[in-house]
């Protein structure tokens, strides 16, 4: 009973999830790896992110959705954008 009821969870969960974002099928996005630091006293968070993508096609461009900062000043900052370690 209890592997129905978690295979029915799964399958309800998956179902209704949407990927609101399009799709470019000149890229395929390998791996994230997250760095993360975490600041009790001050309550900032600090990072990196890595992505891997693999470019299936020649391409000139692609977006990324990098989140910015709300009116109330909260949210992220992006301080820079590297590909293979260069700007």
């Amino acid at each position: 009973m209890k592997k129905i009821f978690i295979l029915f969870l799964f399958i309800s969960f998956y179902s209704g999830a949407t990927d609101p974002y399009k799709r470019n099928p000149a890229i395929d996005v390998q791996q994230y790896t997250f760095q993360l630091e975490v600041n009790d006293s001050t309550d900032v968070i600090a990072g990196k992110a890595f992505a891997t993508i693999k470019f299936k096609k020649p391409t000139t461009e692609f977006e990324l959705d990098l989140t910015s900062k709300d009116k109330s000043g909260k949210g992220m900052s992006v301080s820079s954008v590297l590909i293979d370690g260069k700007s």
